[in-house]
């Protein structure tokens, strides 16, 4: 695969200072800086492509200072693009076309270090090993877009999930039981990327779990959809005729009376909370095998399914959660009326959760921002030992 003169002129790269942007952390935030192993590694990685970074790590580290380390929106925005991306050559090697740290233009045929490794040439290895920073630029940026994205759903998450986990409900064992697996599994793969990279194992049950997982969220979708799409015929049904809005329509109440809503509107929910966070997974793991552009673009589509569907199901719900079901007879006769109002419970309960917690901490995916990684002290000296060691 090559690039024609006029696409290598299409790209303007930025200077190599502006790749990285190392700063002192801010007092407040140096005793929430945390990061696992696999964070410092790509931290190293892409501070490795800039030399003002490596000189600013190596100070603090030598004072015992925390650093902020700020990718630009501009970095991040080449990611999702493409201008910053490995291709293939035909012998099987990497190219780059990535910003060379030396040239500033773009290396679109900087070899990765291990082909010419073999040569024993110092001067050969050292130019390799100059633009293999530069190569790895976007293999470490789609990492730690993966792992801060998610450490920002874990914390936007985890009270819904356990707001969901206390409704209760009648159970479809079987699916909500594969929801319980990716959640058990969420759990040990986050406390094993404290260490670095998801080994092979892990690897190939996270595979498993997201292809259970997205089968269930697949199926429920589809059945939320069809549900939103009457909802909205009948609602509109209703007012042309009756002249007064009410969200409680007939198939609202018939799905409610037999416990069907409420089932299917908590399976839909954790299943694409669990979907979401698996694909933060995954996308690491595509970054760790040279697949930067495929991560990023996987981390792009999760966001906007995660936002878009959150987003419909706020507006669905918040009429039915704000307005008070209609009671008929048969609904006013003691625990007959049951379901209707544990109905009305979850729609409430949940537009509070989505209020509260999901909506303003998970940002939209289309507005350009820059990726932040805090550095405490003790990351700070751990970046330089790698640093050094590469």
């Amino acid at each position: 695969m090559t690039e024609t003169t006029s696409e290598r002129r299409a790209v303007e790269p930025l200077p190599p200072d502006d790749l990285v942007q190392v700063t002192a952390l801010p007092d407040t935030a140096s005793s929430r800086a945390d990061n696992p192993m696999a964070v410092l590694s790509a931290v190293s990685t892409a501070a490795s492509a800039t030399p003002a970074a490596i000189d600013a790590i190596a100070a603090a580290a030598r004072s015992s200072s925390g650093l902020r380390v700020t990718f630009p929106p501009e970095v991040m925005q080449g990611l999702r693009d493409g201008t910053l991306k490995l291709m293939r050559s035909t012998k099987g090697g990497h190219l780059s076309t990535a910003v060379d740290s030396t040239t500033n233009q773009v290396a679109a045929h900087g070899r990765v270090v291990g082909d010419v490794a073999g040569t024993g040439s110092k001067a050969a290895i050292g130019a390799s090993l100059a633009t293999a920073s530069v190569v790895m630029l976007p293999i470490a940026v789609a990492a730690l877009a993966s792992y801060q994205q998610q450490k920002q759903l874990e914390a936007a998450l985890a009270d819904i999930r356990a707001t969901l986990n206390r409704i209760e409900e009648r159970m479809k064992d079987e699916e909500h039981g594969v929801c319980d697996a990716a959640d058990a599994f969420i759990r040990v793969a986050s406390a094993a990327s404290a260490a670095g990279p998801l080994p092979p194992y892990l690897r190939s049950e996270l595979a498993a779990h997201r292809a259970r997982v997205e089968a269930v969220y697949a199926a429920r979708r589809r059945y939320v959809r069809r549900f939103k799409n009457e909802l909205e015929r009948q609602q509109i049904a209703r007012e042309a005729k009756k002249g007064e809005p009410q969200p409680w329509v007939d198939e609202v109440q018939d799905l409610a009376k037999d416990g069907t809503l409420q089932e299917e509107l908590v399976l839909f929910v954790r299943a694409l909370i669990a979907q979401s966070q698996l694909d933060a997974f995954a996308a690491a793991c595509l970054a760790d095998e040279g697949l930067p552009d495929v991560a990023a673009r996987l981390l792009d589509e999760s966001e906007h399914e995660l936002r878009h569907e959150f987003f419909d199901l706020h507006n669905r719900l918040s009429p039915l959660a704000r307005i008070e079901p209609p009671r008929g007879l048969k609904e006013r006769i003691p625990l007959m009326g049951r379901n209707l109002e544990r109905a009305h419970e979850t729609a409430r309960t949940l537009v509070e959760q989505l209020n509260l917690q999901v909506l303003p901490n998970i940002p939209e995916p289309d507005r350009t921002r820059a990726l932040v990684i805090d550095l405490s002290p003790d990351d700070v000296r751990d970046v330089a030992v790698l640093i050094q060691a590469r």
